[in-house]
């Protein structure tokens, strides 16, 4: 490339609404009990930096409701089918 870039970002830039408020719920509950237990039933975004931290703060990922222990599990904003739901 000749000559300098310029790098524009929307002003709507960000996480869709319905991730941010799955992403916002996970660290509400984590900063209103550090040592709450909690799952996300797939992962909530496609982001590692935030996966990788919500990790590390003790959130886990799962795939179904096998073996879920007394926890809370955040549902991603993509919805889940209404037979998972009913379990």
């Amino acid at each position: 490339m000749n000559g300098p870039v310029t790098i524009t970002v929307a002003k709507s830039a960000g996480f869709c609404a319905g991730v941010a408020r799955a992403v916002d719920t996970a660290y509400t509950e984590l900063n209103q009990n550090p040592n709450a237990k909690l799952a996300t039933l797939g992962q909530l975004i496609h982001n590692r930096t935030v996966t990788d931290d919500l990790a590390v703060r003790g959130v886990r990922i799962i795939n179904n409701l096998d073996g879920v222990r007394d926890e809370t599990v955040i549902i991603r904003s993509h919805g889940i089918p209404i037979t998972v739901e009913n379990e």
